[in-house]
């Protein structure tokens, strides 16, 4: 674990909040103030060091950012000391963690998140990926990229992932 055992946390950040923030898009500026409510300390939030995996994954494969500058850019974030990383996944918890991916309907990914949330008696998630979270009412899943900007992403992530012709 990063900083303190017996710390509260009010929150954990889903893989995609961070790799919006770490390249410019329509979206970048919503996800990084959730960021910087981190690193100002304004927020106290968890975040398993497996979602920076996960936003290497979106930004090299999907959002096309050259490996270097993507594992530069979440390496810079990993060295915040304002940051409580999670760093345990714990091989005994996988079988709860299947067993509630697959009665929720979500992803094994999603379901880790909510695990680390409840040992943590955390109910607020950072998302865009609000619909799923919701599937588990006692979360609070929180989308903190307007709808507007949310459109004009989806649309410049559609764009980016055009295949480009010669």
């Amino acid at each position: 674990m990063g900083k303190e055992e017996n710390e509260r946390f009010e929150a954990t950040i889903d893989v995609p909040i961070i790799a919006i923030a770490m390249v410019k898009n329509p979206a970048q500026e919503d996800a990084l103030a959730v960021i910087e409510k981190i690193l100002k300390n304004e927020m106290k939030a968890i975040i398993p060091v497996t979602v920076i995996l996960g936003a290497y994954l979106v930004l090299v494969r999907y959002l096309r950012v050259e490996s270097k500058q993507a594992a530069y850019a979440l390496s810079q974030l990993l060295k915040s000391r304002n940051i409580s990383w999670y760093e345990i996944v714990k091989r005994e918890s996988l079988e709860g963690i299947l067993e509630m991916a697959s009665q929720k309907g979500i992803d094994g990914w999603d379901a880790y998140l909510v695990s680390v949330m409840k040992e943590h008696g955390i109910k607020t998630i950072y998302t865009i990926d609000t619909e799923d979270f919701s599937k588990l009412s006692e979360l609070n899943p929180i989308n903190p990229i307007s709808e507007k900007k949310l459109q004009e992403y989806q649309q410049w992530l559609h764009e980016q992932t055009e295949p480009t012709q010669h």
